[in-house]
């Protein structure tokens, strides 16, 4: 009986095993199938965003390089218009400049206060600020390094005789040492006041004087291109940057 029964019901057992290390087996199987389905869904997700990102960055790329390039150009033209007006000024006053500089190394407030309808005369040549944003600026510069006039609105109180005031700081910058040295050209650089300019420099063409022009825009003005309604396009970039940051987070920390 007992024989009967071992060889009727072991079959079945193992029959039994079998079928489920089978069923067991295909289950695994379409699990594992379904984490690469999934695995590979998220990585053409992750690719797509990526993708999208990388085309909108090089838009960006170029936009902010046309927009730099339009910049220099109106920037140029500026520094042109005002270097030309400038020479034709002092040209018209022969020796003025050397006074003036004769005034400063001798630290002669009196006369350089003399100089005052000068003073006025050269500041309302550079003050039309039209093409200079916010930031930017046109200033002469002595060959003593002292700033000798400047249009920002900053500086709407600097007149000759604020050259020779206490603490008055030099400007030695890459664009003054260039321009005083005879070289005219443009650059990044840091600005008198610390901050990135974009920065375009020529020497005056003014007898007895080494003085030069200086043209600047802050560089995070420079580059920032405006969409149609001057809206700067870097920060409403930004913000589509972000969401798509936070669905590359998303995808990967679920990956599992």
């Amino acid at each position: 009986m007992v024989a009967f029964l071992a060889v009727g019901v072991i079959p079945f057992a193992v029959l039994g095993i079998l079928s489920l290390r089978s069923a067991s087996e295909a289950l695994t199987d379409q699990a594992f199938s379904q984490l690469q389905a999934l695995r590979e869904a998220k990585r053409s997700q992750i690719e797509g965003v990526l993708e999208d990102r990388q085309a909108e960055t090089g838009v960006l790329v170029e936009t902010v390089n046309t927009f730099r390039e339009r910049i220099i150009v109106r920037l140029k033209t500026i520094q042109e218009q005002k270097k030309a007006a400038l020479e034709e000024y002092f040209a018209r006053n022969p020796g003025l400049a050397q006074r003036i500089d004769r005034a400063v190394a001798s630290r002669d407030a009196r006369a350089l206060a003399a100089f005052g309808g000068a003073d006025a005369t050269v500041r309302k040549i550079i003050s039309d600020r039209t093409g200079l944003g916010k930031t930017g600026e046109v200033y002469v510069v002595g060959g003593d390094y002292l700033m000798r006039f400047n249009n920002h609105p900053d500086h709407r109180d600097h007149t000759l005789e604020s050259v020779i005031a206490p603490g008055e700081p030099k400007i030695e910058t890459a664009a003054a040492k260039a321009a005083l040295a005879g070289e005219p050209g443009e650059d990044m650089i840091t600005g008198h006041d610390g901050t990135t300019v974009l920065s375009l420099f020529d020497p005056l063409k003014i007898e007895g004087v080494n003085w030069c022009v200086i043209t600047e825009m802050e560089a995070t003005e420079a580059i920032s291109p405006v969409d149609a309604e001057g809206k700067e396009y870097l920060p409403k970039f930004m913000a589509r940057i972000q969401p798509a940051s936070a669905t590359l987070i998303s995808l990967k920390t679920s990956r599992g």
